[in-house]
């Protein structure tokens, strides 16, 4: 979705004191100076600044900051797997989001503040006069905020970076500082607030090359699995096995998962891995079946495979291919990805079972919680965490 094209100044008009948000009333609560406007700027519209006019309506705050030594600060707002809940109920019910959230952001900022959507769903805010302690506060009640409007079956979190202004720095350079800052609070779990350092640009270009080394891991097939045999504790019998993703380094060394799916996530790479793990599965289970030895194996999905439609138009394309069969194959995903967009974990399970493959929720928890999901996911396997099985 193109963002929105930059909105005509309003006129100055001062506040009444009842117009005054709930952000306003923190701000003077804390000490921070909340002017009416800011001198030489205008007022906000109604609508979303884009990305050129906030950058311009940025350069002249950096301007203020060098001349009169004032605080400032950018924050980075970004919808926590908006990909998948646009999507999933379409792309009205997305843009309906987009339109709700600009609102909630609208309403919880001073006019002397900027706003403005960048593209998709990342948005950006200028806070002007504020330091980075109290941004901070500013940043957790909008993310609260936003959090207010989730809803069955969608799950609306938000992860905000916060750069604060320095002398000399351009535009683009306070946006790029919020903006890593915004990833790190997505690699930290999302749902979270990060303030940039600068020793988050070094972390930035090494998960620029991970990306790299992923894609041409991608391209030139250098990812392996490798098979774990499950032993039927009743019988002592391997039932099946389960295939472990690896990556073959620069120096063909091998790679654990843990140290590159992070990034493949963030760089959203970890959907094309899971369409080439799964097709290596069903290459197996074939291999082994015109070899009259019939072998059963599980997969391991993130939860971003499980919003991609692509992965079943895949399976489906590579089961038809024969002589595999689906019940053969088994699709794990983790109870915390599961439980995280239940609407996406409903629709994926029934795309599995209609494919006849069969589907496993990974560390399940023995929780009270981890029940109540199961009467809206059906699955074949529970693999219980580690914690509640005596050793």
């Amino acid at each position: 979705m193109a963002a929105p094209r930059g909105a005509r100044p309003l006129r100055h008009r001062r506040r009444t004191r009842s117009e005054r948000g709930p952000v306003d009333r923190h701000h003077r609560a804390q000490g921070v100076r909340v002017p009416a406007s800011v001198p030489g700027r205008p007022r906000r519209a109604d609508r979303l600044f884009n990305r050129r006019r906030f950058l311009e309506e940025l350069a002249q705050e950096l301007r203020l900051v060098e001349r009169r030594h004032e605080p400032g600060c950018v924050l980075m707002i970004d919808l926590d797997n908006f990909k998948y809940i646009n999507d999933s109920p379409g792309h009205q019910a997305g843009d309906s989001l987009i339109r709700a959230v600009a609102g909630v952001l609208e309403r919880r900022l001073r006019a002397a503040d900027v706003l403005a959507r960048l593209g998709g769903d990342e948005f950006a805010v200028l806070l002007h006069g504020t330091r980075s302690d109290r941004a901070v506060t500013v940043a957790e009640g909008l993310r609260e905020r936003v959090h207010l409007l989730s809803g069955e079956p969608v799950h609306i979190t938000a992860s905000v970076g916060i750069a604060e202004l320095e002398h000399g720095a351009p535009a683009e350079g306070a946006l790029a500082a919020a903006d890593l800052a915004m990833y790190e609070a997505k690699r930290s779990g999302r749902d979270r607030l990060a303030r940039f350092s600068p020793d988050m640009h070094a972390r930035a270009e090494e998960g620029r090359s991970w990306a790299e080394d992923i894609r041409t891991a991608l391209d030139h097939d250098r990812f392996q699995l490798y098979c774990q045999p499950i032993v039927d504790l009743r019988t002592g019998v391997v039932a099946q096995h389960e295939l472990l993703l690896r990556m073959r380094g620069r120096d063909d060394q091998l790679i654990p998962p843990s140290s590159f799916l992070p990034v493949a996530e963030r760089f959203d790479l970890v959907q094309a891995i899971g369409r080439w793990v799964v097709g290596q599965a069903v290459n197996l289970i074939g291999e082994r079946r015109r070899a009259g030895s019939p072998i059963r194996v599980a997969v391991n999905l993130s939860g971003r495979s499980m919003g991609d439609p692509a992965l079943t138009s895949h399976l489906r394309k590579e089961l038809g291919r024969g002589p595999a069969q689906a019940d053969d194959l088994v699709l794990e995903v983790t109870e915390t990805a599961a439980t995280a967009n239940m609407d996406h974990a409903r629709s994926f399970a029934e795309r599995v079972a209609r494919l006849g493959c069969r589907l496993a929720l990974d560390d399940f928890d023995a929780g009270f919680g981890s029940f109540y999901y199961l009467k809206y996911l059906s699955v074949n396997y529970l693999k219980i965490d580690g914690e509640f099985v005596p050793r």
